[in-house]
């Protein structure tokens, strides 16, 4: 899970993220990469990735060449991704939307956070739309 250091450019946080990327792809480990962050800069600059607001990058050990990215936008269900295991256990699935759910419910995020103040980075008109109306929808508005 990528964290807001992470996306700074020219921070202590980024290049130490950037460095354990480096070392892992460099080695027989797999590499799951999950960016929930609207803001900041995408950790993968080269080749240029699809832009979008949440992105997941897995790289497999035993096929660097080929990793599978989703670029995910503000409005799109969180995918189930396969978190690769060792050779020859199958994939974990992995259910994004659901985890989030349970880390939101359990934190209690809806009352802590202020919905009636604007989302940072801000959102797009037709994003922040549709945002209000779920906001209005759920009483958080």
């Amino acid at each position: 899970m990528l964290s807001p250091t992470n996306k700074i450019r020219g921070s202590r946080g980024r290049a130490s993220f950037l460095d354990k990327r480096r070392d892992t792809l460099a080695s027989d480990v797999h590499w799951v990469e999950i960016d929930l962050l609207r803001g900041g800069l995408p950790s993968v600059l080269r080749p240029r990735l699809m832009q979008s607001d949440y992105r997941i990058l897995v790289s497999r050990a035993d096929n660097r060449s080929r990793a599978s990215y989703w670029p995910i936008e503000l409005r799109q269900a969180l995918p189930v991704i396969g978190i690769p295991l060792r050779s020859p256990d199958r994939d974990a699935p992995l259910d994004l939307g659901k985890v989030l759910r349970s880390a939101y419910d359990s934190a209690e995020y809806d009352a802590t956070i202020d919905y009636r103040k604007k989302p940072q980075p801000p959102l797009s008109s037709a994003d922040a739309s549709w945002a209000d109306r779920l906001l209005k929808e759920a009483g958080l508005r």
